[in-house]
């Protein structure tokens, strides 16, 4: 006589509650509740084998497997074990091997994790590289700011400088550009004004004015102070004043010039006794915006 259905297979497996899908079966639960921390990953990967694939993939789910869709048993297998490990060299706990074996297979929720995952540290690494990326441009930037800034402070300038010839003597108290004088406009394109003090110990001329002073732009032309400006300064002008033996004189200068014989222009001034000598000051002045 043929043996009744379901009591001619001695240990039942052919009946035993298969697991839903998408959770992991009784033997899954069985191998990921052994202590693999006591086994070699060889050892961990030949215990995996023994699962199916779909518990395979349970397993892979709950370890946060990144690409776990698409791979082999062989791929999975590795995946898994490799997982394991980092969990535990990261100090995260025995989760999920360490849940209760019922509550996996009755199929209950797992609380998240509160330890970090693989996940979660990629996205912290790639947030820190971003910040990373940030700070390095702002070093970037300000270097660039600081560079320019370097470069146009240490533009040549004999501001403050005193320089003379044989009898002569000029010091260059300032030095600045000027979009008008007064209601005067400059007619090239900006004026130029330089703020001089002179002694001389024998002055050929009383007043200094003419060619005494001159500026030799950035441009390799060398301009005459503007006359229209000087009128504009009034008794600031140093041609309005009397230079003597004892009676040294200070004042400003104005000369009318294209904006870009600003950058690199320079003052000359003669020597008054008739020596033929020169000084030359470096104003140390850039073009003004248009």
């Amino acid at each position: 006589m043929t043996p009744a259905t379901g009591t001619s297979i001695g240990d039942g497996d052919l009946f035993a509650e298969r697991p839903t899908a998408g959770e992991p079966s009784a033997e899954a639960v069985r191998v990921s509740g052994r202590e693999e921390s006591e086994m070699s990953r060889d050892e961990r990967e030949r215990e995996l084998q023994e699962l199916t694939v779909d518990d395979l993939h349970a397993l892979a789910r709950e370890l946060d497997v990144s690409g776990r869709a698409s791979m082999l048993k062989d791929d999975l297998v590795s995946a898994i074990a490799e997982a394991e490990e980092t969990k535990k060299a990261a100090g995260e706990g025995d989760s999920p091997d360490g849940l209760d074996a019922m509550s996996l297979a009755e199929g209950d929720a797992v609380e998240p994790l509160a330890q970090t995952t693989p996940r979660s540290r990629r996205s912290n690494k790639a947030v820190w590289g971003v910040v990373g990326v940030l700070v390095i441009a702002a070093i970037a930037v300000l270097a660039v700011i600081w560079a320019t800034n370097d470069d146009s402070s240490s533009a040549s300038s004999d501001v403050g400088a005193t320089k003379g010839t044989a009898d002569t003597s000029y010091t260059l108290r300032s030095a600045r550009t000027e979009g008008a004088i007064g209601e005067i406009e400059p007619e090239k394109g900006v004026f130029v004004v330089a703020t001089l003090a002179v002694s001389d110990d024998n002055p050929a001329q009383g007043l200094l004015s003419g060619p005494a002073v001159r500026l030799r732009g950035g441009d390799g032309v060398v301009y005459a102070p503007s006359s229209e400006a000087s009128g504009a300064l009034g008794d600031s002008a140093l041609a309005s004043k009397t230079l003597g033996p004892d009676s040294p004189i200070e004042g400003d200068v104005a000369f009318d010039v294209p904006s870009e014989a600003v950058d690199g222009a320079a003052l000359i001034g003669r020597d008054l006794s008739g020596g033929g000598g020169e000084v030359t000051f470096d104003l140390g002045l850039s073009a003004p915006a248009q």
